[in-house]
């Protein structure tokens, strides 16, 4: 009869890993096309620990103490897929930037895109800090305490974030061409003035200063040496 007694608790981990934990894994298996093997580690020892459940003889303690640390380990488990979106939405925001770092992303959008932008940023970046304060909190050992609450609301904030980009690429892509056709056209200007035009008035408009400069000593003679 041991383990018949601990059935609604093995039924509301799976509940658990069907209902909450599969969201994150296939958001993970999304981004990277693989999952990192701290997560594999974890869910590994979760199924081992609920087999263990199973073993001929096992007594009551020993089920029990095995549910707990299957749960430890999908709590983690899922702890894991948060912090590793959020690590990676991190990065694909700097890359973000690094990439339009030489040109206005106010003129996206008539400054709306920046406005929004910058809000949900700095929104994100604050939830991210308290995130990982929380998690080097000795105190906290729940996983799905604060600490993950807080990693969840950073990845709230971060995928709103590369939404908005991603809803704004032929914008941006827009903003960035127009700098670039502004750069190409002073270069060309540029070379025209210097290779083409400059030799052809260069020696007019020297000549023309001097003839001015001359014109000027003779009217007033004495104000020149």
């Amino acid at each position: 009869m041991g383990l018949e007694q601990y059935s609604q608790e093995i039924k509301g981990l799976y509940h658990t890993y069907y209902n909450e934990f599969k969201f994150w894994l296939a958001a993970v298996e999304t981004r990277y096309q693989e999952l990192p093997a701290e997560i594999l580690n974890e869910l590994r020892a979760f199924t081992d620990h609920i087999s263990r459940c199973y073993l001929n003889g096992i007594s009551n303690k020993k089920i029990k103490e095995n549910l707990e640390r299957a749960e430890n380990h999908l709590n983690r488990a899922c702890f894991d897929c948060v912090k590793t979106l959020v690590i990676s939405y991190f990065d694909e925001i700097n890359n973000f930037e690094d990439t339009t770092k030489n040109f206005d992303l106010s003129l996206v959008q008539n400054g709306e895109f920046y406005v929004e932008y910058r809000h949900l940023k700095q929104a994100a970046e604050e939830k991210f800090r308290l995130a990982k304060k929380t998690e080097k909190d000795d105190r906290i050992i729940d996983y799905k305490d604060v600490s993950f609450e807080n990693f969840q609301n950073a990845f709230n904030k971060y995928n709103s974030l590369v939404e908005l980009i991603n809803k704004n690429l032929v914008h941006i892509d827009w903003a960035k061409r127009k700098k670039t056709t502004k750069k190409i056209l002073v270069s060309c200007a540029v070379i025209i003035y210097t290779t083409i035009i400059a030799p052809i008035i260069g020696p007019q408009i020297v000549g023309f200063i001097k003839k001015l400069l001359e014109l000027i000593r003779s009217i007033a003679p004495t104000s020149f040496p």
